[in-house]
């Protein structure tokens, strides 16, 4: 999700690829250490639980919840653990909301990665 671009007008690459905003407003698929991650950038209001952002790790933000932690490099797979009917905003919740376990192995190498 693109900030500031209404969701019916989102184009589907960025929804499936954007992880970097930089100083200008424009999306990357690439961790850029210049640019700022989409989670802080993205104002809502709709509220957003993403993955595949492995090298920023857990990402909790008022209204983006990052779960990638890294499970193909072989560190943790993250699950969010939500009530049924789950209707506060992100911001409520504590770290007994999330588990993590421990990868069995690595599957890919974080330097192989350019993502």
């Amino acid at each position: 999700l693109v900030p500031g671009v209404p969701m019916d007008q989102q184009k589907p690459y960025d929804l499936v690829h954007l992880r970097s905003i930089d100083a200008e407003g424009h999306g990357s698929k690439l961790f850029d250490a210049g640019a700022g991650a989409w989670a802080k950038n993205w104002q809502g209001p709709t509220q957003v639980i993403f993955g595949h952002d492995a090298r920023r790790g857990l990402q909790k933000e008022a209204f983006a919840i990052g779960l990638d932690t890294g499970a193909v490099y072989g560190d943790k797979l993250t699950a969010l653990l939500l009530p049924k009917n789950w209707d506060k905003p992100l911001t409520s919740l504590d770290n007994s909301h999330f588990l993590s376990v421990k990868s069995h192995r690595a599957y890919a190498s974080k330097s192989d990665s350019k993502a």
